[in-house]
């Protein structure tokens, strides 16, 4: 590996490199010895059992040895070769599987690490690695310093990707990213809000929403419902909803009534659906407000039609499927094909 390392990126190099990378991907993964131990150990006499303190993982031997290689993957092949690069990631991420707490140790060389390479390159397979050592760590007041710095270089690099809107694989880091937020709001909302304001989270996850690209919708409309459930808990997140939530309401409603595909209708159905359950009174009057706006979301919809279907969507807001339903039958009529044939078949595996 040294010797391939050595060489630099080139056709050969990379074929080589990723070859043996993958080799030892595997072998952190099958080079579990604590797995041959246990059955062994059930086999033996408790009473006769000697006690001696456990010796190192081999896994750690290893990876303690492959630190300063991979660093060289990560951050010098990432613009050469993704596929390298990917395969180093995922000696790191079957490294922290094998040893999950006994990882910890690497974790300051690590960090570092997965930030100069995101830096460098931003790719999503380290945004996944970010999000597990989070998820493993944070609770880990040692580790909590090196985390949070983690997160926020990570964080100010996705924002300016997105704001500048030129990345060739935007679409694919978003989604990543949102995925990453997603996990970490739901099982870690206090460590991301000490090192993100939610403000901002609202921000980023709003614009990927507006993008014309259909693979985000879902990860970012997953982040803004899990965001909902937690506001209830944490006073920083129920302030931003209830200050801009009017604007993701209309954009909700946007996509239903026929700017984004309808294959996506439950996913915007039930963040519409998780808002009015979340912001009730909120809800009530940005719904006025979306009454009353002549042209909106479509034109051939009446002043009428959409109090009526404000009020059904109020009165479902406790049952996503009922919600839901309304929701999509809001949307036939916005698209000028309620009561069709086509409509009624394709509804069918909408709501399935």
């Amino acid at each position: 590996m040294e010797a391939w390392i050595a060489q630099g990126p080139g056709p050969e190099s990379n074929v080589r490199l990723q070859t043996t990378v993958g080799m030892l991907r595997m072998l952190m993964t099958t080079l579990d010895t604590r797995i041959l131990e246990e059955d062994l150990l059930e086999l033996e006499d408790p009473k006769s059992r000697p006690r001696t303190q456990a010796d190192p993982h081999p896994v750690s031997i290893i990876l303690q040895k492959l630190m300063p290689l991979l660093r060289v993957v990560l951050c010098q092949w990432a613009l050469d070769s993704s596929d390298v690069a990917q395969s180093g990631c995922d000696i790191l991420e079957r490294s922290l599987a094998t040893l999950a707490d006994d990882y910890a140790p690497f974790v300051g060389e690590v960090a570092p690490i997965i930030a100069q390479a995101f830096e460098a390159s931003p790719a999503h397979f380290l945004v996944e690695h970010m999000a597990h050592l989070v998820l493993r760590f944070h609770s880990c007041d040692p580790l909590r310093p090196l985390l949070s710095t983690l997160v926020q270089q990570m964080s100010r690099k996705v924002k300016q990707i997105v704001e500048e809107d030129k990345y060739e694989d935007l679409s694919v880091l978003c989604d990543c990213w949102l995925r990453a937020l997603h996990s970490l709001i739901k099982k870690a909302p206090t460590f991301l809000l000490e090192n993100e304001d939610f403000d901002s989270l609202f921000t980023l996850a709003f614009k990927v929403l507006q993008r014309p690209e259909p693979r985000t919708f879902q990860s970012s409309c997953r982040f803004f419902n899990e965001a909902l459930l937690k506001s209830q808990d944490l006073p920083a997140i129920a302030t931003v909803f209830k200050a801009r939530g009017g604007l993701l309401v209309m954009k909700l409603l946007q996509n239903i009534a026929g700017a984004a595909p309808r294959t996506h209708m439950n996913s915007f159905a039930e963040t519409l659906c998780f808002i009015t359950r979340y912001c009730f009174d909120e809800t009530c009057v940005w719904f006025n407000h979306v009454v009353v706006m002549e042209g909106f979301p479509v034109s051939q919809v009446t002043q009428e039609q959409k109090q009526e279907y404000a009020r059904r969507l109020l009165k479902e807001r406790t049952n996503r499927r009922k919600f839901q339903e309304v929701a999509n039958e809001f949307g036939l009529l916005c698209r000028g094909i309620l009561h069709t044939e086509y409509a009624q078949e394709t509804s069918k595996s909408l709501l399935s």
